[in-house]
């Protein structure tokens, strides 16, 4: 795909970043990120120390990507302007395949290219109805290099974009209401918001998936339908207000409201004066990150099974023909014999699909469809591995368990709840060694997972005293996840002991007090662990 950008460069105008881009675009740095996950540290805590040193702050203004526009200064218009769009299409592409670091260096060169100036601030607002006091709300205080015009898509209200659904809620205002001195709304070029909707996409490429990555994408996509422009940008940003709304009670029913609004007018389009050419949605197409139709319906109907519509989204998913869908919306409605008539009837047409024998399976909870899953795949099948595992290991059959997630794993190891079970299977098996290299994946994967780092410090102690001081670690980054956990604060404790480290062990004590003093009272004290510290200390152990 790089090699195909570096030659269309070559047929653009001169820019000032015209040589680079002519040339491939494909790095070291690239390819390193690419196997990330493939070649992860054996050590997880050395992972933790790279991923941190690596993180970057997050990015709330323009100035923050580091590109320079004034290299820009003199070139014509039209040429920053295709430059931009071909820089954004490269951003984005990095983007569709989580490389956020590539994607960002792209944005600065798209933002460059085009001179928009934005930056995230606060501004005193209010979001309910009833709020009687004024809280601090985060806005994007974005500008456009020139003022959008009437013949920039962007420039003037458009009335041929999708309907934006109302929000009809009793208690929270349809946007929020600021109340401070908030920046001034201009008219954004058409490419400067698809550069907003990019850096949105960013924000969730590069943080977890919480309430406060959704607080931090709101912003952008605010900004983007402030007013109605290009259809599809304006399809797009409904799209992603969608997506954000859909986590939330009160806002989930407009979410798929509007869901519903996008697929039917794409799938049901009005006649072509209501409605935007093929023209003007296939202008900015490239730049963005709209799904096709049939995605669009797909998303949809999984919205449905999350509000427990399962019907209207089992017409969609026999429409569509996604029949491993179809097979799981039977099952929610109680409909197994249903299921199991369309499982066979699709074997009768194609036997060698293993997916079907697991799902075949998965209905009759038999073991012997997904060892056929697993042949008739040339036991490439990964997921028949799995079922056959998590089998094993709910019969207690620890071995068969570890053997079959060990060939699960070795066909796609970024499967964290498999090295979890592998690594726990292990532990039961008293293979120690097995289970310190799956939960030390399991970390590297996931390193805000308490319980793996606590596991991992269990196998490391049973591997003899040479490994305890990286148990020692394990259990402070388990504390660190499990905060409330007294459990593990005193398994910290002890190790923190066992190690000299009295310090820690007086605060994990301490914490341990604090956690279970209310219901257990004096009995949270451990007297023989508290004489050795205190034994310690008198000895100058602290200083130790």
């Amino acid at each position: 795909i790089l090699e195909h950008y570096a030659a269309a460069a070559r047929s653009l105008p001169d820019s000032p970043v015209h040589e680079k881009y002519t040339k491939v675009l494909a790095t070291e740095d690239t390819r390193r990120s690419m196997d990330m996950f493939m070649n992860m540290d054996e050590d997880p805590l050395a992972a933790v120390r790279e991923r941190e040193a690596e993180k970057k702050e997050p990015v709330t203004k323009s100035e923050q990507l580091g590109a320079d526009s004034k290299a820009w200064d003199g070139t014509d218009d039209s040429v920053r302007e295709i430059w931009a769009r071909y820089l954004l299409e490269i951003a984005v592409t990095f983007a569709q395949h989580k490389m956020a670091a590539e994607s960002r260096e792209h944005l600065a060169q798209a933002q460059a290219a085009s001179g928009l100036q934005w930056h995230m601030t606060g501004v005193k607002g209010k979001r309910t109805k009833f709020q009687t006091f004024e809280v601090t709300q985060l806005v994007v205080d974005a500008a456009s290099r020139k003022p959008a015009g009437r013949n920039d898509a962007g420039g003037e209200d458009s009335e041929l974009v999708p309907e934006a659904m109302a929000l009809n809620d009793d208690t929270l205002l349809e946007n929020i209401a600021l109340t401070g001195e908030a920046p001034e709304a201009a008219p954004l070029a058409v490419i400067d918001r698809c550069i907003l909707l990019a850096l949105c996409q960013n924000v969730e490429n590069e943080n977890p998936a919480n309430g406060l990555t959704s607080e931090q994408m709101r912003p952008f996509v605010t900004r983007v339908l402030d007013r109605a422009s290009n259809w599809t940008v304006y399809t797009t940003g409904l799209l992603q207000r969608s997506r954000l709304e859909a986590a939330k009670t009160r806002t989930a029913e407009r979410s798929v409201l509007q869901l519903q609004a996008l697929v039917d007018q794409i799938a049901r389009p009005q006649p072509g004066e209501l409605e935007a050419g093929a023209a003007e949605r296939l202008a900015y197409l490239p730049a963005l990150v709209l799904p096709s139709q049939w995605d669009l319906e797909a998303e949809l109907a999984r919205r449905f099974v999350s509000l427990g519509v399962v019907r209207s989204a089992l017409d969609i998913f026999e429409r569509l023909q996604q029949w491993d869908d179809v097979i799981a919306a039977f099952v929610l409605l109680g409909q197994e014999e249903v299921a199991e008539r369309i499982v066979r009837e699709k074997l009768e047409e194609t036997p060698d699909r293993p997916k079907l024998w697991c799902v075949l399976g998965d209905l009759k909870n038999d073991p012997e469809h997904w060892r056929h899953a697993w042949e008739v795949s040339g036991q490439r099948y990964a997921r028949a591995m799995r079922s056959l595992g998590a089998h094993h290991y709910a019969q207690h059959e620890y071995e068969q368990a570890s053997e079959c997630y060990r060939l699960a794993l070795a066909l796609n190891p970024l499967f964290e709840k498999s090295w979890y079970i592998l690594g726990c299977a292990s532990l039961q098996t008293r293979d120690w060694t097995q289970a310190v290299t799956a939960f030390q994946r399991v970390v590297s994967l996931d390193h805000e997972r308490g319980d793996g780092w606590n596991n991992l410090a269990s196998a490391c102690l049973q591997l003899g005293d040479s490994h305890r001081e990286r148990a020692w670690y394990a259990l402070r980054e388990a504390a660190r996840c499990m905060f409330d956990s007294w459990k593990v604060w005193e398994n910290f404790m002890r190790v923190s002991v066992a190690m000299r480290q009295y310090a820690s062990a007086i605060h994990a004590m301490s914490r341990i007090v604090a956690l279970r003093a209310e219901v257990d009272g004096a009995a949270c004290v451990d007297l023989e662990i508290l004489r050795n510290i205190i034994g310690a200390l008198t000895r100058g152990g602290l200083v130790e």
